[in-house]
């Protein structure tokens, strides 16, 4: 066994440092294969080429030394680090993962890229997606309410079929008045103190609506609850008042009060509005 070989492939750094200067065509000429010369001018051009950022170009070789990364794994911190647009900031991620175990980096940059490359809050409205070869796409973008409504209206046209629901009301015309609003409303009972106790000149409540929707308490008044509208009080620290669960299968009050307590999906990353998902979430 060439252990020679298995030792100097965890001087990444060092190996890096033996072709400082040299361009990827020479290493070409010199032996190298396509992918190793790519890859060694590249981390040359990182770990000691010119840069604003020499203290932490300095401390990311070291910390690079100090965990023995090899040359595969600088170059998947490179494939992060690229993500990155802001230089110093790409530097302070570089630096991170350098002094990172190997075996961590992926899970500790997916989190740190996440603090970095916050995501962009979409801007409202309709966008066209055209493929040469398959179908065509429409995207609307939209305040909750108005998407709440627009799936209102689609439901009532054709429940079943959204497609088909659309294709009649934007082809035929609106086939009615918005729906009312008929889902249930929660007022967790700290919002309700606010509402008695604030003065005149404070600003309204928002209620989220388990059908996606959020409106202002005055919104709210305006547009006149449906007769089987409903409302829960909630606590804040304890949940829903008054829930019980004795039947496999939630009752409508379970159901009333599981949606008041959450009124999108509680399952993480899920934002299904409550009106469309399941009490028991067998489909995720």
């Amino acid at each position: 066994m060439n252990t020679e070989f298995l030792l100097l492939c965890r001087r990444g750094v060092d190996l890096v440092a033996d072709f400082q200067g040299c361009s990827e065509d020479s290493l070409l000429e010199a032996g190298a294969s396509p992918l190793l010369a790519a890859q060694l001018a590249r981390l040359q051009h990182v770990y000691f080429g010119r840069t604003s950022n020499t203290r932490k170009q300095r401390l990311a070789r070291d910390a690079a030394r100090t965990r023995a990364h090899d040359l595969t794994t600088l170059d998947s911190i490179e494939s992060y680090t690229r993500r990155v647009r802001d230089t110093s900031r790409a530097w302070d991620l570089r630096l991170e993962l350098c002094r990172t175990e190997a075996r961590l980096i992926p899970s500790v940059a997916k989190k740190l890229l996440k603090q970095l490359n916050p995501p962009r809050r979409p801007e409202p409205g309709v966008r066209y997606t055209r493929r040469p070869d398959g179908p065509h796409t429409i995207s609307i973008t939209a305040d909750p309410t108005d998407i709440a409504d627009i799936k209102g209206v689609l439901s009532s046209v054709n429940k079943d079929d959204p497609l088909a629901a659309a294709k009649k009301v934007l082809l035929e015309g609106n086939p009615g008045a918005l729906p009312a609003v008929h889902t249930n409303v929660i007022l967790t009972l700290d919002q309700l103190d606010r509402i008695v106790a604030a003065p005149a000149d404070a600003s309204d409540i928002t209620l989220q609506l388990t059908n996606g929707a959020r409106m202002t308490g005055a919104q709210l008044v305006a547009r006149a609850l449906a007769q089987r509208g409903y409302v829960s009080l909630v606590h804040p620290e304890h949940g829903p008042v008054n829930l019980y669960r004795t039947e496999r299968m939630a009752t409508w009050k379970q159901r009333m009060l599981a949606a008041a307590e959450h009124p999108v999906c509680a399952w993480p990353d899920c934002n299904t509005p409550a009106d469309d998902a399941q009490v028991h979430h067998l489909t995720a």
